[in-house]
């Protein structure tokens, strides 16, 4: 499982006690597998930087 598969963004919510119907944020660097995946999955997403 890999994003940005639904059931991994699930996943993390479960790990979290949370549910994805319960609203959320998901924030990450990747415009496709963090942002694609958080948009499909339903919770409100943030696009940040990339540092190194």
């Amino acid at each position: 499982m890999r994003k940005p598969e639904r059931r991994l963004f699930e996943a993390a919510a479960a790990e979290c006690g949370a549910s994805l119907s319960a609203g959320g944020w998901m924030g990450g660097d990747n415009p496709e597998t963090d942002m694609g995946g958080a948009r499909a999955a339903g919770p409100a997403d943030t696009l940040g930087g990339q540092w190194s």
